[in-house]
């Protein structure tokens, strides 16, 4: 016996399971044998249509119809589970002001104490010992073009590192991204001793405010492997003040 799970509508996907170890399954349900069952989650709301495929009606027994009902109801709670933790992430974000823009992040982002000039907010990313933090800075009647700041990020890596770039628009505003891989030169920005960080990774973007108000600058850094996996996250909490 397999299960054919139809969503409802007239483009209706179909998704078939065989019933003795979950393999796929092609094949077309024929509809003299064909029986089926609805299933609701919320006030009368059809997830979805499960249609048992049976090669002997005889054989369908009780136990195997209580099954069924069983793995439907899981499916139901699943999807619960899902929307009530969506809805609770969602709760539980907050949000940070930088030149007339509003930043939203929620955990593992936890803000802390920033330090050094020109850093408006710092996040960390995580609990963990030497996890990477998010710097915000911002300088309103300076901090140079987006072409210059680029360049100087790259300078702070030896040699010639592996860099992507990507330019993004949102309603008029511009956003660049760099993102950098190679041996980092850890120190201060300007001058003074620097420490090789080999198989270092940057993560930085540049939003172009416009109006007077100067660009705002995002940028972390750290181990590949760590920052490599921040990445969706880092580019979720720049594109946030555009978000709909």
């Amino acid at each position: 016996m397999s299960l054919i799970f139809r969503s409802p509508g007239p483009e209706a996907l179909f998704l078939e399971e065989k019933w003795k170890g979950n393999q796929p399954l092609g094949g077309r349900c024929e509809r003299a044998r064909a029986r089926k069952i609805r299933w609701h989650a919320g006030a009368g709301r059809v997830y979805g249509v499960a249609i048992m495929k049976l090669p002997n009606p005889r054989l369908f027994t009780f136990g195997r119809f209580a099954v069924i009902l069983a793995c439907l109801s899981l499916t139901t709670l699943s999807l619960r589970a899902a929307e009530e933790a969506a809805k609770e992430k969602e709760d539980t974000k907050e949000s940070l002001g930088v030149a007339g823009l509003s930043f939203t992040y929620g955990a593992p982002w936890a803000k802390q104490p920033s330090s050094g000039f020109g850093r408006v907010a710092e996040l960390v990313y995580g609990g963990d010992e030497g996890a990477p933090v998010l710097v915000f800075s911002h300088f309103p009647s300076s901090g140079g073009s987006t072409e210059a700041n680029l360049a100087r990020w790259a300078g702070q890596f030896d040699g010639e590192p592996a860099i992507e770039k990507e330019t993004k628009e949102f309603d008029g505003t511009k956003v660049s991204f760099f993102f950098a891989k190679g041996t980092f030169l850890e120190g201060p920005p300007f001058g003074g001793n620097k420490t090789p960080r080999p198989g270092y990774m940057m993560l930085g973007a540049i939003v172009e405010t416009g109006g007077g108000q100067g660009n705002v600058f995002l940028k972390l850094y750290g181990p590949e492997e760590k920052v490599e996996a921040i990445k969706p996250d880092f580019v979720s909490v720049v594109e946030s003040p555009f978000a709909e």
